[in-house]
């Protein structure tokens, strides 16, 4: 006697990510939802990113100040930590009994905030690095003859510093947007696996490491790598540019 599950195709997933149970849920393998989600993450994360990246980077280039050391390793440690830990200390911060949870009294974990957090965190060095780059770049001179014609420090990153730099600061966004789009790890620990917060990172480790739909991943996940290198590609570029003005 053949179970009912015979008919079933191979490979296709008998998953029910939304958790409404039952044994025929099957997973839907549009990717228009995980591309959507992870480009608004990316986005979000990199705008939340340059409000604090551009002056940082500008003044990490232009400063020198008791502590900078420390600021700068600080700086590098998203780098070098795996994502994991990451994942793990926003949890004990954003859950309901963290930082977060003490503040509010609420929890912004498997929330599309938290993966936001978390991928500005993770993507963060890629973006302040190539902008502190390009401004420490500058010659001096512009900082003492506006500093003579009495401009403040802002007027002088604003007026100054910015658009003369201006091809490595759009180099550092797009690397960090680049990052932020591929983020992973620390998403998933915050996110985990329901497909209502799934970006396309999470989409395709669902679909070739839990489901085994290898033909489903394939696709999404040459897209995103052809992504990625457009981003570096155009990134150089922009860096190439300012070292020839």
């Amino acid at each position: 006697m053949q179970s009912g599950r015979a008919g079933r195709r191979p490979g296709r997933a008998t998953l029910d990510p939304a958790g409404r149970g039952g044994d025929d849920a099957t997973v839907n393998w549009s990717y228009a939802r995980p591309w959507a989600l992870s480009v608004e993450v990316a986005l979000a994360a990199t705008a939340l990113n340059a409000l604090v990246a551009i002056p940082l980077a500008y003044l990490l280039a232009r400063r020198r100040f008791p502590g900078r050391w420390l600021l700068d390793s600080a700086l590098l440690l998203p780098l070098v930590l795996p994502p994991t830990v990451v994942g793990f200390l926003l949890m004990l911060l954003l859950g309901k009994q963290g930082l977060y949870g003490w503040i509010t009294g609420a929890s912004l974990l498997f929330t599309l905030k938290a993966a936001v957090i978390a991928s500005a965190i993770v993507s963060f060095p890629l973006q302040v690095l190539p902008i502190r780059a390009a401004f420490a770049a500058l010659p001096r001179e512009f900082d003492e003859e506006a500093r003579i014609a009495g401009l403040s420090a802002w007027q002088r990153l604003i007026h100054i510093a910015i658009p003369l730099a201006r091809g490595g600061i759009l180099s550092g966004l797009l690397l960090g947007f680049a990052r932020a789009l591929g983020e992973f790890g620390a998403t998933l620990m915050l996110l985990g696996t329901s497909e209502r917060t799934r970006t396309l990172p999470i989409q395709i480790y669902f679909d070739a490491g839990i489901t085994f739909d290898y033909a489903a991943a394939w696709p999404a996940a040459v897209a995103l790598a052809l992504t990625s290198l457009t981003v570096i590609v155009v990134a150089h570029k922009l860096n190439w540019l300012d070292a020839e003005r």
